[in-house]
């Protein structure tokens, strides 16, 4: 089970982390 969730937070975060920089290279430009 932990290592269920640890799987999904590292998928979650990695999500996020791609969506934060498609909005800065949104923003930048």
């Amino acid at each position: 089970m932990a290592t269920a969730l640890a799987f999904d937070l590292g998928v979650y975060f990695t999500v996020v982390g791609a969506l934060l920089v498609v909005v800065a290279e949104v923003g930048a430009e």
